[in-house]
């Protein structure tokens, strides 16, 4: 009996460091997380390792009936965080951090190498990689950018990063983004993630604990919609008016059973100022004259129903 509920504990034993669960919803959006950190570091480490490494498989992709595990598709056809965690590490042009641990003791050296994977059969020249480390409150503690220019289909590295965590950070929360863009500025990718300061090992503790204490945040939103064929597309609009960080944001947008939806992404990061335009595609069903209600949420954005123009 004592081997059993250690081996039911260790299931939770990640969920655990993201700290209390207080409501069925909050177990949901906490454990969605952390199912989906847990995609995008195996694909990305794969992927800065080209051809060292050259793939990727997926364990339990779909769900054959409903359930509740490791699948990023659920029974029902809907994407869970993780397909879209692993969908943006994916992409055929993507910036990302390679570290080997998550915690920091405070004073410690915090080290991670970054890197541009390029997938396309063509070289981006005049390109800009950047990467800054931002404190709890937003910020900014450590930035670099470098000018440069990524072969075709290679990964290569841009820069390392070594980074003293400041001595009275304990118990705390620091932020890396990271951004690719050309010579016009435009954003051909970007990447975020979050790293614990404290002496408490992993596994042992809520380490990440203090993501419950971001400030409770307002976004902009508005959407329009119209009829392609036998599609309704709906474009969506966010945007973070606030000097703190929209963590884990996503959009729900209520449908008929039969009907799938499709969303060009979903389960993302809002910086201050930061604008986001997502695509929802849902099948006409002669039932319904238009899509029903669109919400937009987020781990510490106030819950609103999106106006449709």
């Amino acid at each position: 009996m004592r081997q059993f509920l250690q081996k039911a504990l260790n299931r939770y034993r990640y969920l655990d460091e993201y700290g209390e669960r207080r409501n069925l919803e909050e177990f949901i959006m906490k454990s969605q997380l952390v199912h989906a950190v847990n995609n995008e570091y195996q694909l990305e480490f794969c992927r800065n390792s080209k051809y060292t490494t050259a793939g990727c498989l997926i364990w339990q992709f779909n769900e054959i009936w409903p359930g509740c595990n490791w699948t990023i598709v659920d029974y029902y056809g809907k994407p869970k965080a993780g397909y879209y965690f692993y969908k943006r590490a994916a992409e055929f042009l993507h910036v990302e951090a390679d570290y080997l641990k998550y915690t920091f003791a405070p004073g410690s050296m915090f080290k991670s190498d970054i890197y541009v994977v390029n997938d396309f059969k063509k070289r981006f020249d005049n390109v800009k990689v950047s990467a800054t480390i931002y404190s709890f409150d937003m910020k900014e503690l450590w930035t670099n950018t470098v000018d440069t220019s990524i072969p075709a289909d290679v990964s290569v590295k841009a820069f390392p990063i070594n980074w003293k965590v400041p001595a009275d950070m304990k118990e705390d929360v620091f932020f890396l983004a990271l951004s690719l863009k050309d010579e016009k500025g435009q954003t051909l990718s970007s990447n975020f993630y979050w790293f614990a300061a404290t002496r408490t090992r992993p596994l042992r503790g809520p380490v990440y604990a203090k993501l419950d204490k971001l400030p409770v945040i307002d976004l902009k939103s508005s959407a329009s919609l119209t009829l392609e064929g036998n599609d309704y597309v709906t474009r969506v609009n966010a945007e973070n008016p606030s000097k703190n960080i929209g963590f884990f944001v996503w959009l729900k947008q209520d449908s008929p059973e039969e009907g799938l939806i499709s969303y060009s992404d979903n389960y993302f990061f809002l910086m201050p100022g930061e604008k986001k335009t997502v695509t929802i595609r849902t099948q006409k069903q002669p039932s319904a004259k238009q899509p029903a209600r669109i919400t937009l949420e987020g781990w510490n954005v106030n819950k609103q129903e999106i106006a449709m123009k």
